[in-house]
């Protein structure tokens, strides 16, 4: 079994973005209202919907069933039924200011490939979702984004499984996470964790390495700002990575 903990952003986009994303929106409803939830104070989405909280709540009704298609390709690669992933969401608050939040635990129920998700009508829901990234037109794959800037290497991202969570065994609170940690750039190399709060500093021994190394949710590598952290050696501290998954999925609720 394998185990990551892995940051996705809630970025402040750029005027670019935002503008063309918002002339997609014009045809597009699912677009116009992540648009319009995705300025909320309460909303711990990716610019991009990846990982898909915001599309599984809306089509399927549950962010418990959401999808991973389009980050982290070669943790994806990796990646089989039953292996599971402890995600942050990194949102900026300012150009080089960052709050960490804890989203929840997402267990791999399926791995699909780009062109069962267009031909295979089980899966015919994940079609609208904004990290489907490709569709099959007449077998051959091609780009389908929504949320600017598109990705030019698409192809190399889609060579990797379209995961889908198991709800049964995958929790997510996306609307009051528990804050984790905080980076500030003119002070900070690495993140800040807020172990004054028992939650916080039991979850840092869940998920940072021990003893205590420069591997955390950012890199000082200034470049490299969130390197997917291997939980092997943690899930061997808490018992196995089945006693690892059920304490995490205990801290997704605050």
């Amino acid at each position: 079994m394998k185990a990551y903990a892995c940051v996705y952003r809630h970025v402040i986009p750029s005027r670019r973005e935002r503008r063309l994303t918002e002339q997609a929106a014009t045809d597009i409803p699912l677009v116009r209202k992540y648009l319009d939830r995705y300025d909320e104070p309460d909303c711990f989405d990716d610019w991009g919907d990846d990982p898909s909280f915001f599309s599984a709540t809306e089509i399927l009704g549950s962010a418990d069933q959401g999808t991973w298609g389009v980050c982290r390709r070669d943790v994806r690669a990796r990646m089989k039924v039953g292996d599971f992933v402890a995600f942050f969401c990194g949102k900026q608050s300012r150009l080089h200011s960052w709050d960490y939040f804890y989203a929840g635990v997402a267990t791999v129920g399926r791995l699909l490939d780009r062109h069962m998700i267009w031909t295979d009508d089980e899966y015919a829901p994940y079609r609208d979702f904004l990290n489907v990234l490709t569709r099959s037109v007449d077998g051959v794959l091609e780009q389908h984004e929504f949320v600017q800037d598109f990705h030019p290497d698409w192809k190399l991202r889609a060579e990797a499984p379209y995961l889908a969570f198991d709800a049964e065994r995958s929790h997510f609170n996306t609307h009051r996470p528990l804050q984790v940690a905080t980076y500030e750039q003119e002070h900070d190399s690495l993140e800040r964790w807020h172990t004054e709060d028992e939650r916080v500093q039991r979850l840092a021994r869940l998920v940072l390495p021990s003893p205590p190394t420069t591997r955390r949710l950012r890199s000082i590598n200034r470049y490299r700002s969130h390197p997917p952290l291997n939980l092997a050696g943690q899930a061997q501290r808490a018992g196995g990575f089945d006693c690892l998954r059920s304490e995490l999925l205990d801290l997704v609720e605050c």
